[in-house]
């Protein structure tokens, strides 16, 4: 029994020593996105808190992760040549429907490599309201709207992606 103890208050006071170590300098809300990010993923941590002190983080603890802004400009600009699409269109208010298929395209690439939220992909897309990229993502999941089996987006959206997860080198 005395050994048991003895290990249980040895563990307590690592653990003590320990954990200030890890979240040093940070907000009692930036502590309580961390530990929630480490949860479910690191990448949470990094919608929640911001680029800059995740990056921090991260090169204190010798974790890895790439910066994002190369991937949205690739996203946006490979949409738009892929489809034969000038980036200004596809960043317009114009409905046309080939416009709408490179939009649509485009949300969902941001959505999947990326760890932007809804509203932070509809500013990158020319001030889209979050329902907008909500609307997209919901048609790609649910298989309706221009994301019918069928069509031919599901091809564009998978040759695409492949294409920037080779780049970016993006881990799952």
């Amino acid at each position: 029994m005395k050994v048991q103890n003895e290990s249980n208050q040895w563990r307590k006071e690592i653990k003590q020593r320990i954990k200030p170590l890890i979240y040093q300098n940070i907000t009692d809300a930036e502590s309580i996105h961390f530990k929630a990010g480490f949860k479910i993923g690191y990448r949470l941590a990094l919608q929640h808190i911001g680029t800059s002190k995740s990056f921090a983080h991260a090169k204190n603890h010798n974790l890895k992760i790439s910066n994002v802004e190369p991937i949205i400009n690739s996203i946006v600009l490979r949409t738009a040549n892929y489809l034969n699409i000038p980036t200004d269109d596809l960043l317009s208010d114009k409905r046309d429907r080939r416009l709408v298929i490179a939009r649509s395209i485009a949300i969902n690439l941001l959505k999947e490599l990326t760890p932007y939220t809804l509203k932070q992909i509809g500013e990158i897309l020319a001030g889209k309201d979050h329902t907008t990229v909500l609307h997209h993502v919901s048609c790609k999941f649910n298989k309706n709207g221009l994301w019918f089996p069928y069509f031919e987006i599901w091809n564009h959206f998978d040759k695409l992606k492949q294409e920037l997860e080779l780049d970016f080198k993006v881990n799952r």
